[in-house]
């Protein structure tokens, strides 16, 4: 007695432990039907849930024969599980709305015959799952050797308020999740629409200035607030989330810079080298995103005397490590122009977009060097917490 109790409590405490840990409502309800079997010593088993149509929704199968008779409504018609007329022992459960087993299927009144592909039965325990006193759904299991009685009902009956529980705990925390996914993308659209807001506010006042050096900073400034406002897109067409795969998002805002300087670099070729499946938060993705914008608008804007030239990215991982889901990565960006003279070290360069490159970098506790072999390159590395 002691030990059947203690596996109904064992039981349920495996059922509420794996609301947490399961992604999905079927992941959790095919634990809350593994202890129904165990606790009841049957072979197969079903656990569903009555829809508004009176039709049966299959959360979880024990096996593929079960799953594959489910298929068939009484008429005989093919239908997709979790779509199925409720009627025969299954509708006996629901309707009366109490428990009920028997040791000779085919002679219960209820009983409508065995579709095709259906394991033969030789016993059948059906609980209901109820939630306010109303029948919602219910817990079958068949096939125990020796048959039911009494006490495999009453353990049954001790572990449905807990399947329903946990169930409705999951249901509401996806509900909540989903909840939560489309609030972060409204905010991903509304931080995007302002920051095009301030973008095109900078546009607007630099027509009112002559100097070009204003009228570069203004267009430099625009250039920063567009980046950003391209991470923030790139988020809102995500799945609600704080990450983006930075790939996708380097080739974008490449493309948006050699757009906005073509009347300059007509004849400027962009080679990119990715690695796929980069997902960055955003903790990095907007400085390095910056930090993109400022290196290859410098290049644009000054590393090219002659009418061709070419300017190259390269995002690369390095090393994994799987132990702290954190990979080093390596950007370079390079181009074939005139260079950085070798007398000009990288701390004492006056422009305020590469000061900005070193402050980001800094931010990122990452390491840049410049090269100036063929040109210029910078690379940069850093660790990154990837997520998925």
């Amino acid at each position: 007695m002691i030990s059947r109790y203690y596996n109904i409590l064992e039981g349920i405490n495996r059922i509420f432990g794996s609301v947490v840990r399961a992604e999905t409502e079927e992941e959790l309800g095919n634990v809350c039907l593994s202890v129904a079997l165990e606790v009841t010593g049957s072979q197969i088993g079903f656990v569903g849930e009555v829809g508004a149509d009176r039709t049966l929704h299959g959360i979880a199968v024990s096996n593929l024969e079960w799953a594959r008779s489910l298929m068939y409504d009484k008429a005989g018609n093919p239908r997709p599980l979790g779509d199925f007329a409720l009627h025969g022992v299954y509708g006996h459960v629901v309707d009366s709305g109490k428990s009920f087993f028997t040791n000779d299927p085919p002679l219960h009144p209820d009983s409508i015959g065995l579709p095709h592909f259906h394991q033969l039965l030789t016993s059948f325990l059906g609980v209901p799952l109820l939630s306010n006193g109303k029948t919602i759904g219910l817990i079958a299991v068949a096939n125990r050797e020796g048959g039911y009685s009494c006490e495999q009902q009453e353990d049954l009956e001790a572990v449905a308020p807990a399947v329903m529980q946990a169930l409705q705990r999951k249901r509401t925390e996806i509900a909540m999740a989903e909840m939560d996914r489309i609030r972060i993308k409204e905010i991903h659209h509304r931080i995007k629409n302002n920051l095009q807001v301030i973008s095109s506010l900078l546009d607007l006042q630099a027509e009112k200035f002559r100097d070009k050096k204003v009228l570069e900073a203004f267009r430099e400034s625009q250039s920063r607030v567009l980046s950003m406002s391209l991470i923030h897109e790139e988020l809102y067409k995500g799945e609600g989330t704080d990450t983006l795969d930075f790939s996708i998002y380097l080739q974008k805002l490449a493309e948006n810079l050699f757009q906005t300087y073509s009347f300059r670099s007509k004849n400027i070729h962009l080679c990119m080298d990715l690695e796929e499946n980069t997902f960055f938060d955003m903790d990095t993705a907007i400085p390095l995103g910056i930090i993109v914008n400022e290196l290859v608008s410098n290049s644009l804007k000054h590393a090219f005397t002659e009418k061709e030239g070419e300017i190259r990215i390269k995002l690369c991982r390095e090393e994994k490590n799987n132990e702290t889901h954190k990979s080093l990565f390596s950007l370079t960006i390079s181009d074939n122009g005139k260079g950085i003279p070798e007398n000009v070290e990288l701390e004492s360069l006056e422009s305020h977009g590469l000061q900005l490159v070193s402050i980001l970098v800094d931010q990122l506790d990452g390491k840049i060097e410049l090269k100036r072999e063929h040109g210029t390159e910078f690379r940069i590395t850093l660790d990154v917490a990837e997520r998925s």
